[in-house]
């Protein structure tokens, strides 16, 4: 039997919150989706399954009193492939004007080493990883939202 499906699709802008609390060192830290607590290794609260292809539009962070704001922070964008467990780096950018206190920055789609682009089903992940460690010496808030154009089909 054949059936005739029709399909709804649109274009989608999504947000999210990516805000922890910690003290940045040199290791790679994998932002939070649905909580406030990251992690050094891309698991589970890190990870964000993708229903619809998405494409990142803009990265937002704004930082707190730094005490090294000279320090770089290298953005990383990855993702693990629907049907493997590897974890593969889809794009980067490294910030490395000083920055100032608690004075957001936005990462543009453009800005990535390669186009921000994840397809349906797979698991993203964003990380940050500080030059240093002396970006910060103790426990400070960060707060970061990541804004995504979405591929709605339904």
């Amino acid at each position: 039997t054949n059936t005739l499906k029709y399909t709804n699709k649109f274009i989608d802008y999504r947000s999210f919150s990516h805000n922890f609390n910690d003290d940045l060192d040199g290791n790679e830290h994998f932002l939070p989706w649905w909580n406030n607590d990251e992690l050094i290794s891309f698991r589970m609260s890190v990870g964000y399954l993708a229903p619809f292809n998405m494409t990142c539009h803009k990265l937002i962070f704004k930082p707190p009193d730094l005490d090294d704001n000279a320090d770089n922070i290298l953005f990383t964008i990855k993702k693990i492939d629907d049907g493997d467990a590897t974890v593969d780096s889809v794009c980067t950018y490294t910030y490395s004007t000083t920055f100032v206190d608690n004075t957001s920055i936005t990462i543009n789609r453009g800005d990535w080493s390669a186009t921000p682009s994840i397809e349906a089903g797979d698991v993203v992940g964003i990380s940050i990883t500080a030059s240093d460690a002396g970006i910060v010496t103790s426990d400070k808030d960060f707060f970061i939202t990541s804004v995504w154009r979405v591929e709605v089909v339904i």
